[in-house]
């Protein structure tokens, strides 16, 4: 499905830390002792893309964007390798936030996705490259 307005930037963006967050709080039920950081954090993002499209809801439905396929960003868990789901995972949330930063207009917005982008890449330093 393409994604071609900036609110339906926001809706992905907010379903897809929602999907992670499903899947991250499984892991941590499971005793998975690095998930509870990413679950907080998965929190965090998902308020601060509320408070993203509740804040510019106006701008956002009048600016034009460029398409963008949920496709490329759409990813499922690995249920036997919670590193490697969690790493497929917040690689999908950066890449999707890279590429609205990348294309949004909106400064304000632009830097917002750019620091959840970046904040992505330390969440990925914290998680296990294989599972153990």
């Amino acid at each position: 499905m393409s994604l071609n307005t900036f609110s339906a930037y926001l809706d992905f963006a907010i379903r897809l830390e929602e999907s992670g967050l499903e899947h991250l709080r499984r892991y941590q039920q499971s005793g998975v002792p690095w998930a509870g950081t990413l679950v907080a954090e998965g929190e965090k993002t998902l308020k601060t893309l509320r408070t993203i499209l509740r804040e510019n809801v106006t701008e956002l439905v009048m600016e034009p964007c460029e398409p963008l396929s949920e496709e490329t960003y759409r990813c499922d868990p690995v249920p036997d390798d919670p590193a490697g789901g969690a790493r497929r995972f917040l690689v999908a949330q950066r890449t999707f936030a890279l590429d609205v930063a990348r294309v949004i207009n909106l400064k304000e917005v632009k830097r917002s996705f750019t620091r959840l982008a970046d904040r992505k890449d330390q969440l990925l330093a914290g998680v296990p490259a294989a599972a153990r």
